[in-house]
């Protein structure tokens, strides 16, 4: 298991995929995978969207938890200001 902490810089969903990118240091920013085409991250998603809108609209720090060899997420966690 892997922990990517940072800031969402972009949330990009539509019907086949869904992709959250965080920037991690001022320079690097990493991407993960909520859904793409039939393959979906384990876990709630329709739950993690809004709240991953809500970090990216208030640039809340998030901590994504992820297979260390896999950009699909295994859980969220929002960090209060």
């Amino acid at each position: 298991m892997a922990l990517s902490t940072g800031t969402v810089s972009c949330l990009n969903l539509s019907d086949g995929f869904g992709f959250v990118s965080i920037k991690t240091s001022p320079t690097t920013e990493e991407a993960f995978i909520l859904w793409f085409g039939n393959n979906r991250s384990a876990g709630p998603i329709a739950l993690w969207v809004p709240e991953l809108q809500l970090a990216l609209a208030r640039s809340l720090t998030v901590v994504i938890q992820h297979a260390t060899s896999s950009a699909f997420i295994e859980a969220v966690r929002i960090n209060a200001p």
